[in-house]
């Protein structure tokens, strides 16, 4: 049996931890152990099922108040002292965007003498993206495998060496996200949606997600559709500040705010458009997801090609004002009608099970 470590921060409800859950659920698990190193304190929404599966996730220990360069090497060494008393693992898969980050994390497994060290790259930009550039010939410089979730998520981390790194797309089971009349009636009920258009997004919130000019078009919106209704999915270190915008703004009454959701494919039933103005995206799971559902999308038009396969799925530039995006959005609403995308899913590549028998192929071959 092969014993893969996979790192990351923790494994909460997101596009990348997503992805690693459809391939450990799907995996052959008497050949392949999934093990987790997690470096944010608190319990993942995840952890419960890995147990379950047969898993194990370890901590790193994190600082009380530390300056965050300083936490990033701590946590580099604190992964080399692990990785030195596992010598279980052969293959340690780092899931990243961030060039200097993934750096520090190599370095640490190579010293400590791990055979074979993944680099996988989820995204198409990072916060501070001058330092990322600045480190990626670094991180190009060591011996490592390279896997991405498209094309524009390899190019971003690797650079010059995007051609040898191999696509993963991000699977899923499209057949739990197909349109379900029952769910939609019963979320509608639960939520006091009745009528109501409903606008959906799921999205951690952070700088990445956009979520202040999301507000900015549905406040728009709302001047046109009065009766329109915001589903806000997620957790995160903006959510106060988003909380503060829509008081501002005085939508209290046509915005829900819910959390994290186990019910995704309900609510995207429930809906009526999805709005998604993301800064920059490696391959979104979530319009995977959404797309197998059927729902109309307007989304950012800055996404990795393989992530569109569905005619409802429609972009626009960021550099559009927010009354263009609620117009866009308001015709959308009017005029577009839900599509059987579950099919168009399987077609495109993105079934999980493809996917884990690609993963599986990438472990053996190591």
């Amino acid at each position: 049996m092969k014993k893969i470590l996979h790192a990351v921060s923790i494994m909460n409800r997101a596009g990348q931890e997503t992805f690693i859950m459809n391939m450990f659920r799907e995996i052959d698990r008497s050949r392949f152990s999934f093990d987790f190193i997690v470096s944010l304190d608190g319990k993942g929404d995840f952890d419960k099922e890995i147990y379950q599966l047969g898993g194990k996730i370890f901590k790193i220990k994190t600082s009380d108040k530390p300056k965050p360069h300083i936490e990033t090497l701590l946590r580099a060494y604190r992964l080399y002292d692990f990785l030195r008393k596992h010598k279980e693992y052969t293959i340690v898969h780092f899931h990243n965007y961030h060039a200097y980050s993934a750096l520090l994390q190599v370095v640490a497994a190579k010293a400590a003498g791990v055979r074979s060290v993944i680099v996988h790259s989820h995204n198409s930009c990072a916060p501070n993206p001058r330092v990322s550039k600045l480190f990626r010939p670094f991180l190009n410089g060591l011996k490592i495998h390279r896997l991405a979730c498209s094309d524009m998520a390899a190019k971003w981390l690797f650079g010059s060496k995007s051609g040898a790194c191999q696509i993963i797309k991000n699977g899923i089971d499209p057949a739990i996200f197909q349109y379900n009349e029952a769910d939609r009636l019963k979320i509608r009920k639960e939520l006091s949606l009745g009528d109501k258009q409903v606008i959906l997004h799921v999205g951690r919130f952070n700088f990445q997600k956009n979520h202040k000019f999301l507000l900015e078009i549905f406040g728009e919106l709302l001047k046109h559709l009065p009766n329109a209704h915001l589903l806000l999915v997620g957790q995160g270190e903006l959510e106060s500040e988003i909380k503060n915008k829509i008081a501002d703004m005085g939508i209290q009454g046509h915005v829900s705010i819910l959390g994290i959701r186990s019910d995704i494919p309900a609510l995207l039933s429930a809906s009526d458009l999805f709005l998604f103005p993301s800064l920059f995206e490696g391959l979104s799971v979530m319009l995977v997801e959404t797309q197998a559902n059927g729902l109309p999308i307007l989304a950012t038009d800055n996404l990795a090609h393989e992530t569109i396969y569905s005619p409802n799925l429609f972009t626009m530039a960021l550099e559009k004002s927010s009354e263009e995006w609620a117009n866009k959005a308001e015709d959308l609403i009017r005029n577009s009608r839900r599509i059987d995308g579950v099919q168009l899913a399987t077609e495109a590549g993105f079934n999980m099970k493809m996917g884990a028998k690609d993963m599986s192929d990438y472990y053996n071959s190591l």
